[in-house]
């Protein structure tokens, strides 16, 4: 049996399996933030006047089925709702019968806007010939008001904040990488700077994703990529965060103990675990699931990615911006649809955290962050507290945490007001960049901050000795703890560190 929904062509069950956007029970359970289906009534003219839509039923049996249908509502105050068909309701082998729902709306849903939409709840009941019933459930949302005034802030938004911001005073404290070690030229390998070929990188990767978005010929494609290419990252990152949590345990522990050649019981621990998390998300698709994952690869990009000074920062911060509000504008006057909403039906993956609303809402049915949204300030965040450690402070981080809760006060405040959303980088990236140059401008120390890569004593424990003025025969005679006291971009003072 085949069931399609004749309102788009969009199909309801397929060979007896209910696609998920005709399906609420796991939002209604708070299990799930998957987006479900909706309809928006287009006659707001004559409001006396029914509208429906047209179900297609198919019968691919070899046997007749009594076919009827029912469809009700959830609250049963703005929308009322029947059903009807012309043809008789017994289907045979390889016919279709059409189906006709009707949905009126009610002098209620008029005088409250807000309240205009609804749950429509429809069962197919298909009743074989010795009298057993088959029954095929399907949900939708239904809006009486084509200019639906939707709510975008839900107190979920200011909880996922709090975690949000939680996880980035984590991420700018323990960047450092612990499960391997690799030395290069410059020292032990802490990481990537992030300069300005990753950059352009970034940039034209984010442009032929939002060029495949906008592309309805795309987006399926881009969607599948863009899940499969996050499942794979998801697996990557959980196993490398998994790996770094144990190996902060003491050398000799036993999870630091060699199994194989150089495989460690930490590493063989990781991958059973990444894989049951993965294996766990991919049946279930469940939202904390989805966020531990989330949660995995944000570790992962403040682990792998560091900027060294405030130059490339604010280049890279900058760009952000440009892209995220261009990105949010034309999505919404070619589509007229939040950006939020959009994104989280296509890309629905752990590229954001994701948080059940408190209260349900017509388009969506969770609160989200994007990912990026909490590992681009983390990883500026960690810049500020690494310079602060070079010059034995507290103001740039102290003072970057402050316009950051500034930022999302504003951003929030915004939220609330208008009835569309606008990207939470328009306003936290100004503010954490505007507040640290004002540190640095009283501070005297903007052109250290801004052009020269500083000592960065955190993440190197092979410290470099390239900026210490003296012969090379004199490197042996050396003290180093004495000489952590003094950055590149200070004038060396060779008498104060050679004995």
């Amino acid at each position: 049996m085949f069931i399609e929904y004749s309102n788009k062509s969009d199909e309801v069950y397929i060979k007896g399996e209910l696609q998920n956007e005709f399906d609420i029970s796991p939002i209604l359970q708070k299990r799930s933030c998957n987006s479900h289906k909706n309809l928006i009534r287009i006659d707001n003219q004559n409001q006396n006047l029914e509208d429906y839509e047209v179900l297609d039923i198919h019968n691919f049996d070899d046997q007749i089925y009594q076919v009827f249908v029912e469809q009700w509502t959830d609250k049963n105050k703005s929308i009322t709702t029947r059903q009807y068909t012309d043809d008789n309701s017994t289907l045979l082998s390889n016919q279709t019968m059409k189906y006709f729902l009707y949905q009126t709306c009610t002098e209620y849903s008029i005088q409250n806007p807000k309240d205009a939409w609804d749950f429509i709840y429809v069962k197919v009941i298909f009743k074989d010939e010795k009298n057993n019933n088959h029954t095929f459930p399907f949900q939708f949302t239904y809006s009486c008001n084509q200019n639906y005034n939707f709510i975008t802030f839900d107190w979920s938004l200011i909880i996922l904040i709090s975690i949000s911001i939680i996880l980035m005073a984590l991420l700018t404290r323990f960047s450092r990488i612990m499960s391997f070690n690799l030395k290069g030229q410059s020292g032990r390998f802490q990481g990537f700077k992030i300069d300005t070929k990753i950059t352009c990188f970034y940039f034209v990767l984010y442009c032929i994703g939002f060029f495949l978005f906008l592309n309805s010929n795309y987006v399926v494609t881009l969607g599948f990529v863009v899940k499969i290419s996050t499942y794979v990252m998801g697996f990557s990152c959980s196993l490398f965060i998994i790996d770094e949590t144990l190996c902060l345990s003491p050398d000799g522990s036993i999870w630091k103990r060699k199994i194989f050649y150089k495989i460690r019981v930490c590493e063989v621990l990781s991958f059973m675990l990444a894989s049951a998390f993965m294996t766990l998300y991919l049946f279930t698709s469940a939202w904390y699931l989805s966020d531990l994952i989330s949660i995995f690869i944000m570790s992962t990009i403040a682990k792998l990615f560091k900027f060294k000074n405030l130059k490339s920062a604010f280049i890279f911060l900058l760009l952000c911006i440009l892209l995220d509000s261009t990105a949010a504008s034309i999505i919404y006057f070619t589509t007229k649809q939040s950006y939020n909403s959009l994104t989280l039906k296509i890309l629905n993956c752990p590229i954001e955290l994701q948080l059940p609303l408190l209260e349900l809402q017509y388009d969506r049915s969770c609160a989200w962050i994007s990912l990026f949204s909490i590992a681009i300030p983390g990883l500026y965040m960690g810049f500020t507290y690494r310079f602060d450690k070079n010059k034995r402070t507290f103001s740039y981080t102290v003072f970057t945490g402050m316009s950051l809760l500034i930022g999302y006060i504003i951003w929030i405040t915004t939220t609330i007001i208008q009835t569309y959303s606008i990207p939470s980088s328009v306003f936290i990236y100004p503010s954490i960049l505007i507040c640290t140059i004002l540190v640095a401008l009283k501070r005297n120390e903007i052109q250290s901050i801004w052009d020269a890569e500083f000592f960065d004593e955190f993440l190197e424990k092979t410290y470099r000795l390239s900026n210490i003025q003296g012969q090379q025969d004199a490197i042996h005679n050396i003290n180093l703890l004495e000489g952590l006291d003094q950055c590149p971009d200070e004038q060396q003072t060779q008498s104060r560190i050679l004995k």
